[in-house]
């Protein structure tokens, strides 16, 4: 809801948001104390890692496509194909699993495992915040509006996305099932 800025002006979607998170992110790191590998922004994924992903990526793209057979056709525009094939996966995945997952569960632990993942608080409450920011938004008035539709429909890849951070040691896959699941619907409506 920041005022865009000249670059901006006249583009339809939040690039200029999206940026300030990568941003953002990217100076935490540069912080003392931090590093983009502490933030799972690491190129060298865990051993293992790519039969996780392409399960993530078939179970994650699955729900929207469901929609996109049933009938719910989305024809994008230049822009829009765009912005959701790069940004919303990019800023993110680098706040949600890359800030918040990683800093959490440094902070409560990670006792539990799953599919060879180790797992903790820091996953839930991650993937809880993503939930609600997917349903719960402020209009450009700063009126709180929720959609119970768009936080159940949230709810899989925040878990699936939470899992595969941890299992492949790297925020880089979630950014790509990210922009998969954004984009795909999109994709098909364009070109099907």
């Amino acid at each position: 809801m920041a005022p865009q800025t000249a670059w901006f002006r006249g583009l339809s979607w939040n690039w200029q948001g999206k940026i300030l998170e990568v941003l953002w992110v990217l100076l935490l790191a540069a912080l003392p104390g931090y590093s983009l590998a502490r933030l799972g922004i690491r190129g060298r994924l865990s051993p293992g890692s790519a039969g996780p992903i392409l399960c993530v990526v078939l179970g994650a793209v699955a729900l929207p496509m469901v929609f996109w057979f049933q009938g719910m056709r989305m024809p994008p525009d230049r822009e829009t194909l765009l912005f959701e094939l790069t940004m919303p996966g990019i800023a993110e995945e680098l706040v949600f699993r890359g800030v918040f997952q990683s800093l959490l569960n440094e902070a409560f632990g990670q006792p539990w495992r799953l599919g060879r993942a180790s797992l903790g608080w820091g996953t839930l409450l991650t993937a809880a915040l993503f939930v609600v920011g997917h349903g719960a938004l402020f209009d450009q008035h700063l009126r709180l509006q929720t959609s119970m539709f768009a936080m159940m429909f949230a709810i899989p890849p925040a878990v699936l996305l939470g899992w595969l951070r941890e299992r492949t040691g790297s925020v880089w896959p979630g950014i790509l099932v990210h922009n998969l699941v954004d984009g795909l619907p999109l994709l098909a409506s364009r070109f099907l």
